[in-house]
């Protein structure tokens, strides 16, 4: 299914017997409404500049085969603000991201059942904080959450990839990032950033089996 902006509205949605869909959303791919796709056992790929939200969306891209996000390599004309508050769960038996998820002061769920959680090279996750105008008052929304879950594997998110939970620059929390690996190990090379310049900074939670260089760990968070 191709479309200039595909949106996936209200409502449970549900793809059977298909050996592999492919959404393509030639400007957005959106989430309007609360709402799910579950495509059964289908092997998932997501192909747009920006996978996005509005009217606080909270959409779920459901399978146990592999699901991909992938980018068009173009640029959106949708304006990053109007994903304010919106939720995003991408769930696969392995889940790979390299396109960009935009879910201002939102939420985005990235969960593996079965496999590993790649975001890969060319990836950006922005839930950051927002300045929202109000007449003459400004009122600042706090970041959001970054949540990535492989069960039965790793996590990686690669040099080349960026995960915004930064605050707004007049105000507001930065967010907060969690990472749940039972099968592997988790490695952070990209950008993570979740300051915050008057407001509280980001935090990060972490599930693993093991952590065999914690003080490494630690510093790569600091840095």
């Amino acid at each position: 299914v191709t479309a200039n902006e595909l949106v996936l509205g209200e409502g449970d949605k549900v793809l059977r017997g298909f050996g592999s869909v492919a959404l393509t959303g030639i400007n957005a791919i959106i989430g309007d409404g609360h709402g799910s796709l579950n495509a059964g056992t289908a092997i998932v790929t997501l192909t747009t500049p920006v996978l996005t939200g509005r009217n606080a969306g909270n959409q779920s891209v459901i399978t146990t085969g592999a699901l991909t996000l992938a980018s068009t390599g173009g640029a959106s004309t949708l304006a990053a603000a109007a994903s304010l508050g919106t939720i995003i769960s991408l769930s696969g038996g392995s889940l790979t991201v390299g396109g960009r998820i935009d879910a201002l002061g939102g939420g985005v769920n990235l969960t593996a059942t079965n496999g590993d959680v790649k975001i890969i090279d060319g990836a950006v996750i922005d839930v950051g904080g927002l300045a929202v105008q109000f007449y003459d008052i400004t009122e600042h929304a706090d970041a959001g959450r970054i949540a990535v879950t492989a069960l039965g594997g790793g996590v990686r998110l690669d040099g080349g990839a960026v995960l915004n939970l930064k605050a707004a620059a007049g105000g507001g929390n930065a967010g907060t990032l969690s990472a749940v690996a039972t099968g592997g190990g988790v490695t952070l090379d990209g950008t993570i950033d979740a300051h915050a310049a008057n407001g509280k900074g980001g935090s990060f939670v972490l599930d693993i089996v093991a952590l065999p260089d914690f003080a490494g760990f630690s510093q790569r968070l600091e840095n």
